[in-house]
């Protein structure tokens, strides 16, 4: 009887697990689908903080901060039961500003490479959202 406690309350955890990381992953999708497709087509590399040297203190921050979410997303990824989307770090400000003044210097210069960037501000629109709609970048 007791085994089986365990088993259903395991079984509940599991799927209450999967549901959160799921919602959050779906926040991740409309994030990304707010980025116009081109900018993430070209070359998936570090940013060049030349072009972009008056941005440099900012990605700075969202390059620190990307450096604290990635364990948190592998280890829940892998089914860590122990690690939901709540443990996410918070992003160090709001990344919807970021967003559209890079895309907005993607569209002067579309060789500029800046899709691992949107992309990482995308994963903070997942995280800083936690379940409210999407609003649009650009």
């Amino acid at each position: 009887m007791r085994a089986e406690r365990l088993a259903k309350l395991e079984s509940h955890t599991r799927a209450a697990h999967t549901a959160a990381w799921s919602a959050f992953f779906q926040r991740f999708r409309a994030a990304l689908d707010a980025v116009p497709a081109g900018v993430l087509e070209g070359p998936f590399r570090a940013v060049d903080l030349d072009e972009l040297s008056d941005l440099e203190p900012e990605l700075r921050a969202w390059d620190e901060w990307c450096d604290a979410v990635l364990p948190v997303l592998e280890r829940g990824e892998a089914g860590d039961l122990s690690v939901w989307p709540n443990d996410l770090p918070p992003p160090p400000g709001d990344p919807q500003p970021l967003i559209s003044e890079l895309i907005s210097r993607w569209r002067r210069k579309p060789r500029l490479p800046l899709a691992a960037m949107l992309v990482l501000l995308a994963l903070a629109v997942a995280v800083g959202e936690g379940g409210s709609p999407s609003s649009e970048a650009g």
